[in-house]
C-alpha cells in the first residue's frame, strides 16, 4: 500500500460523495448516526492528507495530528456502538449495545487523559503517517479498543451494520500485524474506505421499498 496527501484527499472526496449520497436516500431518524459516517471520515481523512502537507512544521502538524486523533481515540469509541445502538430494535441487544456505549465513553475518557498528559510525535514510516504516544495497557488496550468499536456492529440484528463490523474487524487485524508502525493511520484509512457499505445499507433499503 501506498499512503500520500493525494490518497488521503481523494479518500476523503469520494467519502464526502458518498456521504451527500446517503442523505439523499433520506435515512431515518434512528439511521441518522449510521448514515453520518462516511461524512466524518471524510473528515477525517482530509486532515491526514493536510498533516501529509504540514508534516514538518510542528503547530500545524500537531493541530491536524490531534484533530485526527480525536476521531480516532475519542471519538469512534463512542460513535459506533451509539450508532448500533439508535438503529437497534431488539430490547436484549439494545441493553447490551447501551453497555458498549458505557465502555465506549471510559475508553474515551481514558484515551483523553493520555492525550493531554502524554506527548505526540508525528512522522512519516514507510509511507503512512506514524502518531506515536505512549499509552498504559499496551496491547490489552488494543484489544478492548477493537471489541468497543467492531464489536459493537458484530452484535447488531441489521446486517449492513454487522458487515461493516466484520470488515472493520479484518482491517484491524491487518493493520496490527502488518502495519503496526502506522497502525492509527493505516486502520482509519481502511476503515474509511469500508464505510462505503453505508452507502450500499441504504440503496438496498430503498429498493426493497
Amino acid at each position: 500500500m501506498c499512503f500520500s496527501a493525494g490518497a488521503s484527499f481523494a479518500a476523503g472526496g469520494v467519502l464526502a460523495a458518498v456521504g451527500v449520497a446517503t442523505v439523499k436516500r433520506r435515512p431515518k431518524k434512528r439511521e441518522r448516526l449510521f448514515a453520518a459516517i462516511p461524512f466524518l471520515f471524510a473528515i477525517q481523512q482530509v486532515l491526514e492528507g493536510a498533516q501529509w502537507l504540514y508534516l514538518k512544521n510542528g503547530a500545524a502538524s500537531m493541530v491536524l495530528g490531534y484533530g485526527f486523533l480525536f476521531f480516532a481515540f475519542l471519538l469512534w469509541p463512542v460513535y459506533f456502538p451509539l450508532a448500533a445502538y439508535a438503529m437497534e430494535r431488539n430490547s436484549r441487544r439494545r441493553r447490551v449495545l447501551l453497555m458498549f456505549v458505557g465502555a465506549g465513553v471510559m475508553m474515551s475518557l481514558f484515551s483523553l487523559l493520555v492525550l493531554l498528559q502524554q506527548p505526540l510525535i508525528i512522522d512519516a514510516a514507510q509511507r503512512s503517517v506514524q502518531y506515536s504516544i505512549w499509552a498504559p495497557f499496551g496491547n490489552i488496550g488494543v484489544v478492548v479498543y477493537a471489541l468497543i468499536v467492531c464489536g459493537s456492529m458484530l452484535i447488531a440484528s441489521e446486517r449492513a451494520l454487522r458487515l461493516f463490523g466484520l470488515l472493520t474487524a479484518i482491517a484491524f487485524v491487518v493493520s496490527y500485524v502488518f502495519y503496526q508502525y502506522a497502525f492509527t493511520s493505516v486502520w482509519c484509512f481502511l476503515a474509511a474506505v469500508l464505510s462505503i457499505v453505508v452507502y450500499w445499507h441504504f440503496r438496498s433499503a430503498r429498493r426493497r421499498a
